[in-house]
Formats: C-alpha cells, structure tokens, sequence
C-alpha cells in the first residue's frame, strides 16, 4: 500500500485554493453594475492599459474594473 504524501496534497490544496480565488475574482469584475447602458472596461494595474469588455466581461486579477456613460 502507498504511503500517503502530505507535500503532493498540500499542493494540489493550494492550486485548487489559487484557481477558485481567481475565478471568484472574475466573476466579481463589475461589482453587481450589468446595465447595458454603461461601458464596461478593465485598466491593467501595471501599465494601465485599458480594454473595452462587455456586460458579461470579466477582468483578469492583474486590472481593475472601470465604468463609464
């Protein structure tokens, strides 16, 4: 019988932890604002480049969420 290894399944805890923090991040982009009658976008945190996303869009950990009429 194989011994069960702690490092291999404190490993896969933390990227499964890492994975699900990205996508509740994501799935939180626009802070509840769904209108279609605003312009959604995210601003890169780093280089501050800025990219048209739309309703459903997300933006990645790395930018932030923007809003605009």
């Amino acid at each position: 019988m194989k011994q069960f290894n702690f490092t291999r399944a404190l490993s896969i805890a933390v990227i499964f932890a890492i994975t699900l923090l990205g996508m509740i991040t994501q799935a939180e982009a626009h802070a509840g604002i769904t209108s279609a009658n605003v312009i959604h976008a995210c601003s890169g945190n780093v280089l501050g480049l800025t990219r048209i996303v739309g309703v459903k869009g997300a933006c990645t950990p790395l930018e932030s969420a923007q809003h605009g009429t």
